[in-house]
């Protein structure tokens, strides 16, 4: 299964569920993560990046890791 699609669907059905975490502290609920994966990647479509393009992310261990791999 693509992860997009499962976040899509876990989005749909639990989305005030708590999806991002910093230590103790909820960052975001599954709602707010798939919207804002899919902003990041319709940012991306829109600077010519395509399905099958290698991207790469340097970043630490926080949250918007996460939402620019989805």
């Amino acid at each position: 299964m693509n992860f997009a699609i499962w976040l899509e669907r876990i989005a749909a059905l639990q989305g005030d569920a708590p999806a991002l975490c910093l230590g103790a502290q909820t960052v975001e609920d599954y709602a707010a993560f798939q919207a804002k994966a899919a902003a990041v990647g319709g940012a991306m479509m829109a600077h010519g990046i395509r399905p099958g393009d290698r991207v790469a992310v340097f970043a630490k261990n926080v949250p918007e890791y996460l939402i620019a791999w989805y």
